[in-house]
């Protein structure tokens, strides 16, 4: 691995935090920086193609959990990610599978892999495509 590898590695990383602290702070508008403009992300069996389809579809979970948060009840979200395997495959494109885990104040609520697809755009590598693979929704199903 050369020097270029890792600095790639580590922006794809940078990109992975900002996708989930933002999210679980309910800073969309930065959470959708994490994605290329034509970007997808995909779960429950639905792809959300662009920014603004992404945030559409994204936007209930917020606002439910902010109007939780107003009406005085605990709210508390972590995505945590762990093994993390990054392989680029030219110097402008890369493929990365990272196991994550979400815990909210009643604890562990999911757990699962994002499969994605990154894309170098300027100084920045940027979510192209991510598939969400939830255990709930896959388990006893061969792993891809």
């Amino acid at each position: 691995m050369n020097i270029e590898e890792m600095l790639a590695r580590e922006a794809i990383r940078y990109t992975m935090s900002v996708y989930t602290t933002a999210g679980d702070r309910g800073r969309m508008d930065e959470m959708m920086t994490a994605f290329a403009e034509d970007g997808a992300l995909e779960f429950d069996g639905i792809v959300c193609q662009g920014r603004d389809a992404i945030m559409e579809r994204l936007a209930s979970r917020v606002t439910e959990r902010r109007g939780r948060f107003e009406a005085g009840q605990k709210v508390f979200l972590r995505h945590n990610l762990s093994t993390s395997r990054i392989e680029l495959r030219s110097p402008t494109e890369a493929d990365a599978r990272t196991y994550f885990s979400v815990i909210t104040e009643a604890g562990l609520a999911s757990s699962g892999l994002y499969i994605d697809q990154f894309t170098k755009v300027g100084d920045r590598w940027l979510i192209k495509y991510r598939r969400v693979r939830s255990d709930e929704t896959w388990a006893g199903q061969p792993s891809d």
